[in-house]
Order: structure tokens, then C-alpha cells, then sequence
């Protein structure tokens, strides 16, 4: 019929479309309704689904299915660019309904144009298809455009799916990229989705990258070590990094072990490493492995039961900077144990005398019988500076053997000019056999304020008049210096 009495034939009323040759919306949508009525050419649909009308591009989506030429999908995805980018995703769509292998063909070829925005359109055009994993070479042509939008936009398709192998291994060669961002963003996905492939990269970036890649990192390795299986391999790892230059380094390998499924078997291959590492190295590595003591108080524990004497001075020393009351009963029953060497216990004692417990001052007496404890024990008692280790210590000073009483002179140090304190240093100054004895008792004094510095210098003032009159009393004898000069 006609309309308004115009004609109804297609190029008609497609020429009143183009021109807008209508009275209103009204009219717009009659002059629509009326295209439904022919077969419309590919071009023009192409037309309407780029073009900037909204109305037109709907009714253009509903004769994709009508049209037959073969050329249709790659004309359509050649038209993209020029469409508003709000248009793509139904144009995209539209081509791949039609032809997916001529869109894909196509938005390969727009891969290489050197137009951004053809780029862009044939990324959305492969990004589409659900066989977007079978283009490979052309995600690895856009991870390597120079336009970062596209780069990041590809990466971030490879990343929607690292289950599959060879996305996986597409994703890894970004974590050694030339460009940060792409590396960055590489690293935060692969440790979002960690993957045992990637276990060895991730220790290979983890002394590399900066404060927040590394957290990204620890996280990742994290959720591996919570999976298991993978101990032995990670110790490997994590062992020589704990005595890395780098604090940071170390702090974060020392998270990775506590994080671990059986802190103890760590704990205890850890100890036996250290004992092969340079000492200053070996201090780093348990300093590093303290800052998370707090977390494994009973795996150090069970190191100081254990029956490899290196474990339990690796246990002692992850010790020293853990205060949980717990390693009290721990440490005290190492000390009391009889088969254990004098230098597996001293370390312990030392540790032993730094926690506030009843038991302490009663375990660190019991060794003062054992005379290769007497010093170390004596020294403890002295550091803990308390009333009641005085009565204990003091007799000491009159020990028959000297160095006990040099160990008991030094365990005076922390209590001050305590009046007792003073007297019998003041005794061992004068009285005591060994003149080393004498200067350590006078060397103490020394530090007690002026009242000890005092009581010192008339100490020496005497002893000095009595050497001088010791000197006096020496019969004078003389002799010749070559007497085989005289007749």
C-alpha cells in the first residue's frame, strides 16, 4: 500500500531513511516497518548495524539472519571501527552469527592496520567466539602491540582461564616482560590463581619486585604450600633466601615457612640446614625465623625434645626471641636432661633466665654442681638481678676454684651498691689469692656510683703502701756484673 501517498519501493523508501524524509518518529518507525517487507541488501544492513541510528541498527539485527552473502561478516567487522563503540558488541555479534570464520579471518587482518581503533575492534571480535583459545597467534600479535590498552586487554583475556596449559604458558613469558605493567599485571594474576608450574618463577621474582608484587607473590605460594605435596621442593627455596642480603626477603621466606602445613619437619630440616652456613649468615636466617616464633611455639617445642643435638640448638636459638611463657617448661627440662653437653644447655640457660617463672632460680641452682654449668648458671642467676639468687650467689666468691669465683663476681653486675653487695666485694678485693679476682671486684666497685669508686681507690691506696713495704723488706744483695774482672 502506499504511504501517505508515496511509494513503497525499497530504494525509496531507504533514500527517505537516509534523508530523513518523514514527519516524526511516527513516520520514522511506518518507513521501518515497511523495509520489513523486502530482503534487504548486505551493505545496507551493514549500514544500519555501524550506522548512527539506534532504531535502524535494531531492525538491521533482525534480517542478519536472512542475509546469504558470504562476504557479509567480513564487511561487517571491517565497518567496525567507524561505528560507535557502544555498536561493536551487537555488530560483533552479528558477524559471528553469520561467519566466524570470515569475522575471525578478518579482525586478523585489522590486527595489523595501523588504525588503534581497528586493533581495538578486532580484539572484541575475537574476544568473542568461544574459539578464541584456538587464535593464539593472534593473542600473542596483540600482547605485543604497542598500544597498551590492547596488551593489557589481551592478558586479561589469557588470564580468565589459567586451567588451560597453554594459556598458562602464554601468561609465564609475561612475567619477564620488558614492560612493568605487563609484568605486573602477569605476576598479580598467576598469584592469584597459583599454579605449581610457576612455582619456580615465583621464587625467582620474589627478591626482584617491589614491597606490593611481593605480598602478591606470598600470597600466591601461600595458597601452594596450603595444597601440600610440595614441602621438600619449597625448602629447597625458601632455606637460602633466609639469610638474604635483604631483610624483606628474609622476612617473607620466614612467613612462607610458618605458613607451611608441618611447621615441625620445617622447623627441624631448617636447623640442620643452618648448621652449614656461615655463622653470621646463620644469625641472619634465625633472626628472619623469629619474627614468626610467636606462630610456632609448639614446633619449637618439639625441637628441643628432639634427639639431633643441632635441632635443639636450632630450637634454642629460634628461642631467644619468642617470650611464650610455654618455652619456660620447655627450656628447663633441656637444661635438667643429663645426656645433653654443656653447650647445648648454657645457650638454653641463657634463654631460660630472660622469662619471670617460679621455676627458673630453682633449675639454674640445681646446675651449680656441674662444673662446667657453675659459671653459666651463676651468670643467669646474677642477670636476673633478684634478692633472692643473692644468698645463693655470694658464697661463690669464697669458691675454692678462681674462675667460679670471677663467674660469681660478674653475677654481682646487676644488683648496684647494695650494702651486702659492697661488703663482700670489698672482702674479695683485699683477701682473695688471685690478683684477677682483686682487679674484677675493684673494676665492679668502680661502677657503683661514688660511694663504690671510694671504697675502690682506698682499696688500691692500701694495697699499693703494702706492695711498697713488701718491696722494702727485700734484703739488698749485689754482685758483679763480670765478675771475672777481679783478681
Amino acid at each position: 500500500m502506499a504511504l501517505f501517498g508515496r511509494g513503497n519501493d525499497l530504494d525509496g523508501i531507504l533514500k527517505r531513511i537516509a534523508t530523513r524524509s518523514y514527519r516524526g518518529p511516527a513516520e520514522k518507525r511506518e518507513l521501518i516497518d515497511q523495509l520489513g517487507q523486502f530482503q534487504l541488501r548486505s551493505d545496507d544492513v551493514v549500514k544500519f548495524l555501524t550506522g548512527g541510528d539506534s532504531d535502524l541498527a535494531r531492525f538491521a539485527m533482525t534480517q542478519v539472519a536472512t542475509i546469504k552473502d558470504k562476504k557479509f561478516a567480513e564487511r561487517l567487522v571491517a565497518a567496525m571501527p567507524t561505528a560507535a563503540r557502544t555498536r561493536w558488541k551487537a555488530i560483533v555479534t552479528a558477524a559471528l552469527q553469520v561467519d566466524s570464520l570470515s569475522a575471525i579471518e578478518r579482525a586478523g587482518q585489522m590486527l595489523r592496520q595501523p588504525r588503534p581503533e581497528a586493533r581495538e575492534a578486532a580484539f572484541e571480535v575475537i574476544a568473542a567466539t568461544d574459539a578464541w583459545k584456538r587464535q593464539l597467534g593472534l593473542l600473542r600479535l596483540m600482547l605485543r602491540d604497542d598500544l597498551k590498552a590492547l596488551q593489557q586487554r589481551a592478558l586479561q583475556l589469557l588470564m580468565s582461564d589459567l586451567q588451560d596449559e597453554t594459556l598458562r604458558v602464554l601468561v609465564r613469558d609475561l612475567l619477564y616482560d620488558a614492560d612493568e605493567d605487563m609484568r605486573d599485571m602477569a605476576i598479580e594474576a598467576l598469584a592469584r590463581r597459583p599454579h605449581v608450574d610457576f612455582l619456580e618463577d615465583f621464587f625467582d621474582l620474589l627478591p626482584n619486585v617491589d614491597a606490593r608484587l611481593q605480598q602478591s607473590i606470598l600470597r600466591g605460594l601461600k595458597m601452594l604450600l596450603s595444597r601440600g605435596g610440595i614441602s621438600d621442593t619449597v625448602l629447597e627455596r625458601i632455606l637460602p633466601l633466609l639469610a638474604a642480603e635483604d631483610e624483606r626477603i628474609r622476612v617473607a621466606s620466614a612467613q612462607l615457612l610458618a605458613s607451611m602445613p608441618d611447621s615441625h619437619h620445617v622447623l627441624r630440616q631448617f636447623c640442620r640446614y643452618a648448621k652449614g652456613i656461615a655463622f653470621w649468615l646463620r644469625d641472619r636466617a634465625f633472626k628472619a625465623v623469629s619474627t614468626v616464633a610467636g606462630d610456632i611455639v609448639e614446633s619449637i617445642l618439639k625441637l628441643l625434645a628432639d634427639d639431633d643435638l643441632d635441632v635443639v640448638v636450632g630450637g634454642i636459638s629460634l628461642a631467644s626471641d619468642c617470650d611464650d611463657p610455654r618455652l619456660v617448661d620447655g627450656l628447663a627440662t633441656l637444661i635438667e636432661r643429663d645426656e645433653h653437653d654443656w653447650w647445648v644447655k648454657v645457650p638454653a640457660m641463657e634463654r631460660l633466665c630472660a622469662f619471670e617463672h617460679p621455676r627458673i632460680q630453682s633449675v639454674l641452682t640445681s646446675r651449680l654442681e656441674d662444673p662446667e654449668l657453675r659459671a653459666a648458671a651463676l651468670s643467669c642467676l646474677g642477670s636476673r638481678g633478684a634478692n633472692s639468687a643473692l644468698s645463693i650467689i655470694l658464697p661463690y666468691l669464697e669458691h675454692p676454684t678462681r674462675s667460679t669465683r670471677r663467674a660469681a663476681i660478674r653475677a654481682l653486675t646487676n644488683y648496684g651498691p647494695v650494702p651486702l653487695v659492697m661488703a663482700a666485694l670489698e672482702k674479695t678485693a683485699r683477701t682473695d689469692v688471685d690478683y684477677d679476682c682483686q682487679a674484677y671486684a675493684l673494676d665492679l666497685l668502680d661502677t657503683f656510683g661514688a660511694d663504690g669508686v671510694a671504697l675502690a681507690a682506698s682499696i688500691r691506696g692500701q694495697q699499693v703502701v703494702v706492695a711498697e713495704n713488701e718491696v722494702g723488706r727485700q734484703p739488698l744483695e749485689l754482685s758483679m756484673v763480670n765478675p771475672e774482672l777481679v783478681d
